[in-house]
């Protein structure tokens, strides 16, 4: 696993809103093994970027859960908080060893698109509505079958 700084960590560093002229740092948490960082199902304005520790997604109730991914330092997660407005966590975060994280709230998430290239906001904004989307289509097609040609995309 590599150990120096991922794209998305050197970003958030170079970032840091005024507010009354100062720097705001970035948040920092840290979580105990064991920890619930979110639960299914529950609504979030933030992703984590690990630092340092790890975390498994679990997807499932309580009695029955299971891991569905494992991550590591450096690796995202919750990030769909940040492009899907509104729309429940498909997974529950938990920590497996302490772990330290960066916290991408969701304003800052939005300011950055803003700040960027016109069209990288307009493909992130397809991308965020066809993400909303897909469970609308996949219950449409299980229903009546494939629609005929139209957006493929």
């Amino acid at each position: 696993m590599s150990h120096h700084r991922g794209p998305i960590e050197f970003g958030l560093a170079q970032f840091r809103p005024a507010r009354g002229g100062s720097p705001e740092p970035i948040e920092r948490r840290v979580f105990s093994a064991g920890d619930e960082i979110f639960r299914e199902g529950a609504r979030g304005r933030r992703a984590f970027l690990i630092q340092e520790g790890v975390v498994e997604l679990q997807s499932g109730g309580s009695d029955r859960r299971m891991t569905v991914e494992r991550l590591g330092a450096h690796c995202i997660f919750g990030e769909m908080a940040l492009i899907l407005d509104d729309a429940p966590r498909p997974t529950s975060a938990v920590a497996v060893a302490r772990t330290q994280v960066m916290v991408i709230r969701d304003l800052l998430f939005k300011k950055k698109l803003e700040q960027s290239d016109p069209f990288l906001r307009a493909i992130v904004r397809l991308l965020a509505n066809n993400l909303r989307e897909t469970p609308r289509r996949r219950m449409a097609y299980a229903a009546s079958g494939p629609a005929p040609f139209g957006n493929l995309g």
